[in-house]
Parts: structure tokens; C-alpha cells; sequence
């Protein structure tokens, strides 16, 4: 379970389960809708958790030291089940992972809010990309798009926060599709446009056919279509390259309805 990975105790201390059912039963949690797969959720009430931060506060320093050792597992705990639920939302497990990344947005959301107070960027952007296959499919698009302003804020100009620049393209791309479904072109198509001059620098095929992909995206929404088709059949050859199917198949799929747009629908349907 969740607390015990983020929970910090002796070892002799009892197990997490008897130490959550002793806090219930004293009414110290309160009892949540169960999870996706049936696992059960707890949450601590407002007027224990600003007892928590009072006691914590007035501990002399021993205070600090709790807060950020307990900040720090709970990062590592988002981030870890942030990466794990992204990658199974791009698999056979998709729905089963959206359910569950829907069950913890509260929980990542307050992970980001957290690793953007301490300046982690690389943090704040993979927690933002861990949400982005729930938000970019069931909304709202608008707070999506807030999370990479945020934590892209400053970040492309020269003298900006230091980010990992694989981190950085990928995080681009996801704004990118965000500002295409919102109607910000110009913006996208320059988000998309310095994703892959990041992805090229980086000589990472995956990377270069996920941002030529939103290229292609953009061109298309530009009804720049000659420019589209040429940006899709780079991503389809990055993604064979790179064996990323589902970035390969995508392609396709948008080659295939920049085929309809023009007219040429007897090409689209094969």
C-alpha cells in the first residue's frame, strides 16, 4: 500500500495496517471510496491536519526535519506511481491505469505543487506528464495547461531553470497537443518546433518521433498540409526506428485523415 511506502517507523514498530485501523477507529481518518482495485483509502481530516502542522511547527527544528524527510518520501512515491501509471495508460492497461491516475490526482497533484516549491522542475514536469493521459482525455484541459506553464515558466530562455533536456522535449510535445486542442497554434507549433530541435540534439529517435508527430499535428490544424504529411512520415520512420507502435500507429492515423482533409478519400481509407 501507499502508506507504507510513504510512512516512516521503527522497525519495531507495528504494521501499517493495524496503526491505520487504530487511527480510524479513533477517528483520527476518515474513510474514502475505495480504489480501482478495491484497496482501501483513507484520508486525514482538516482539523487533524492543521493539529499536525501546529505540533510539527512548534518542535523546535525536530519539526523541519519530520516535514521534509515526510515531503521527500511522498515525492518519491508520486513520481514512481506517477511513471508507473503513465506507461501502463499507453498500453493494454489503459483504462484500468486512467481509473487508477484519477483515484490519485489529488494525491500527484499536491506532488507537484510540492517539487515546484522546492524548484524541481524535472519532478514538476514528470508529474504533469503522469496526469497528462487522464486530463488530456477527460479535462480539463485548462488546469492541464496550467501545470506545464508553471513548471515551464522561464525554463526555455537562456538564463531559465536547468531542466533535463529529454524531460523538456517531452514535456513540450504534451503542452504542444494541450495549446492544439485549445486553439493556441502559434504557441504550439512553437512548443513543437523546439521539442524537436531538442529531441534532434539528442539524437533520441523515440523523442524525435513523438515531436514530429505534433508537428505534423500542428501543420494540419494550420491547414498546412503538404508540410503535415512530409512532418508524419518523419514520425512514422523515427517511431519504427525508435519500436514505439502506438507513436507509429498515430502517425498513420493522422496521415490518413491529412489524406481525407485534402480530398483523397480513397487513399485515407487504406
Amino acid at each position: 500500500p501507499a502508506a507504507e511506502q510513504v510512512l516512516e517507523r521503527p522497525a519495531d514498530a507495528p504494521p501499517v495496517a493495524e496503526t491505520i485501523g487504530v487511527l480510524r477507529d479513533r477517528a483520527m481518518l476518515r474513510a474514502m471510496p475505495p480504489g480501482p482495485d478495491g484497496e482501501a483509502r483513507y484520508g486525514l481530516y482538516e482539523s487533524i491536519q492543521a493539529y499536525v502542522r501546529e505540533a510539527t511547527a512548534a518542535s523546535a527544528g525536530h519539526g523541519d526535519a519530520l516535514v521534509v524527510a515526510a515531503r521527500r518520501r511522498l515525492l518519491q512515491w508520486a513520481q514512481q506511481t506517477g511513471a508507473d501509471l503513465r506507461k501502463r495508460a499507453a498500453g493494454h492497461d489503459a483504462v484500468a491505469a486512467l481509473s487508477r491516475l484519477a483515484t490519485e490526482t489529488d494525491n500527484l497533484l499536491v506532488a507537484y505543487e510540492l517539487a515546484l516549491a522546492e524548484g524541481d522542475r524535472d519532478a514538476a514536469l514528470g508529474l504533469a506528464g503522469a496526469l497528462f493521459p487522464l486530463f488530456i482525455e477527460r479535462g480539463p484541459l485548462g488546469v492541464l495547461g496550467r501545470l506545464y506553464d508553471a513548471a515551464l515558466a522561464g525554463v526555455t530562455e537562456p538564463d531559465g531553470a536547468k531542466v533535463d533536456a529529454r524531460v523538456l522535449a517531452r514535456a513540450l510535445t504534451e503542452r504542444a497537443e494541450v495549446r492544439v486542442r485549445g486553439g493556441q497554434l502559434l504557441a504550439a507549433e512553437e512548443d513543437a518546433d523546439r521539442a524537436l530541435e531538442l529531441a534532434n540534439e539528442q539524437q533520441d529517435a523515440a523523442l524525435q518521433a513523438l515531436a514530429w508527430l505534433q508537428v505534423g499535428a500542428c501543420r494540419r490544424r494550420a491547414d498546412r498540409m503538404t508540410d503535415a504529411m512530409r512532418a508524419l512520415v518523419e514520425a512514422r520512420q523515427f517511431a519504427a526506428d525508435a519500436g514505439e507502435v502506438a507513436i507509429e500507429a498515430e502517425a498513420s492515423h493522422l496521415f490518413g485523415c491529412v489524406y481525407y482533409d485534402v480530398g483523397e478519400h480513397e487513399p485515407a481509407r487504406r
